[in-house]
């Protein structure tokens, strides 16, 4: 009976081994065809003139009110806030907490805006050492949401809150600094029931009643906009990009214990993680 089992331990251990190699090489192989497909798909859109003609514009549009807002102007373009207009010719949407990011990188070169968010996520999805399977299913949101990824050509001020929310899923209070885009509400209440949380949301609150006039323009503008990117599912498509780092944390290798300045939650599943 015991040289039984003992036969049979090694060979369901040699199984166990075969079975792992098979799904590892399969994922392997799922990866590579999702990286062609997304090669494909950046040399279809190298040569797209009008997507050339549009790169960094978010980034040139909120500069531009930055300055104008330095130089004793409004925030908010006259059109915004005179009456209804149409969203999608491009407009400020950002409240005016906001200035307290725009306003230094009006001051650095542009190479400044795209790289430090682009480090911080990806040192962030690096740290958490994805499993294969979640180094698949990022390259599955990259391949069949392309356009979800334009944000990071157009320079939307949205590469900072996915920045933002990779490192929520660590220290999940930050997630309260997304609440400057209230069409991502679900992704800002991550830390929730941290105090933490608690204190930068009331933050936020007074700097917006502190700037109390800008606050109003900036809620005017938000109503007087039509068009289809009018609305609370006005940030719909950004989702795929955020739900990048989910899929990184999701399957993550590195220890799970409690980081310094962390909090016990990230033990659990993402819907608990205010704890």
């Amino acid at each position: 009976m015991g040289r039984a089992s003992d036969t049979k331990l090694p060979a369901m251990i040699q199984a166990q081994q075969l079975r792992s190699r098979l799904v590892q090489d399969g994922l392997l192989a799922v990866c590579g065809c999702l990286v062609l497909l997304i090669v494909l798909e950046a040399s279809q859109l190298a040569t797209n003139a009008d997507l050339w003609h549009h790169t960094g514009f978010d980034y040139k549009l909120y500069m531009d009110a930055t300055h104008r807002w330095l130089a004793g102007g409004s925030f908010y373009p006259p059109q915004q806030l005179a009456g209804p207009y149409d969203l999608e010719a491009g407009a400020v949407l950002y409240p005016p907490q906001m200035l307290a990011l725009f306003v230094p990188f009006s001051l650095l070169p542009a190479v400044a805006w795209y790289a430090i968010p682009i480090a911080i996520t990806g040192w962030m999805l690096f740290s958490f050492r994805p499993a294969m399977w979640a180094v698949a299913s990022i390259l599955a949101l990259v391949a069949f949401f392309p356009w979800s990824f334009m944000i990071y050509v157009y320079g939307t001020p949205t590469i900072w809150l996915v920045a933002v929310f990779a490192v929520a899923l660590r220290y999940s209070w930050v997630s309260a600094l997304i609440l400057v885009k209230p069409t991502l509400l679900p992704f800002a209440l991550v830390g929730v029931r941290d105090w933490r949380w608690w204190t930068v949301a009331i933050s936020l609150l007074l700097v917006g009643v502190l700037m109390l006039p800008m606050t109003l323009d900036w809620v005017r503008s938000l109503t007087n906009g039509h068009g289809s990117n009018a609305g609370i599912l006005y940030s719909l498509e950004n989702v795929p990009v955020l739900l990048v780092p989910v899929a990184a944390w999701a399957g993550r290798t590195t220890a799970r214990g409690v980081r310094r300045g962390g909090s016990p939650h990230m033990e659990g599943p993402l819907p608990e993680a205010g704890r």
